[in-house]
């Protein structure tokens, strides 16, 4: 029995030391898949905190790219505005120029058509003069013929008072001489 109680001892440490084996084992692998469940979760992590900052970086990028489209848009638009008011600015010119320009030759056409003006009313003034003249000087002609004529008719007039006075100084004398 010494000897069944030694075994059964034996059995016992045996059993015992495989207990302690298998729970030092079962610690050990615990351990194990905490520490790869922990490194599982470690790369979990790390992988999650990669692709944050890789969609964060993602998100940056698109921000960027679409902040650098809003600026170019920007630029483009304020690039064209600034054409269309360089081109207003050149059509004004061209306009006050041109506005100048036909302002000039209004002035110069209408100051030859003042002086064509001016010319005519000399002219038809000069004409005038010369038809007064030719009128006055045949007013002239005539008041002189009419004064001629005048002179005439008082001169044959008095040339015929005259021979009437002579006629009767006759008559009278004829009549005195045979009386």
């Amino acid at each position: 029995m010494a000897e069944n109680l030694r075994k059964e001892k034996e059995i016992k440490d045996f059993e015992a030391n495989k207990l302690k084996e298998l729970w030092e084992q079962d610690i050990k692998n615990d351990l194990l898949q905490k520490e790869k469940k922990n490194e599982l979760n470690k790369q979990v992590y790390m992988e999650i905190e990669e692709f944050n900052k890789k969609e964060l970086d993602e998100r940056k990028r698109k921000a960027l790219e679409e902040k650098n489209r809003d600026r170019e848009l920007i630029d483009t638009i304020i690039k064209r505005e600034k054409n269309l008011d360089d081109i207003d600015r050149k059509e004004k010119e061209r306009k006050k120029l041109e506005f100048s320009e036909n302002k000039k030759y209004l002035d110069y056409i209408l100051s030859k058509k003042k002086e064509a003006s001016m010319i005519f009313d000399k002219i038809a003034q000069e004409e005038q003069d010369k038809q007064f003249l030719k009128v006055q000087a045949n007013w002239i002609k005539e008041e002189n013929e009419r004064i001629e004529l005048l002179k005439k008719v008082y001169k044959n007039r008095e040339e015929a008072v005259r021979l009437k006075s002579i006629l009767i100084y006759i008559f009278i004398y004829i009549f005195i001489k045979f009386i």
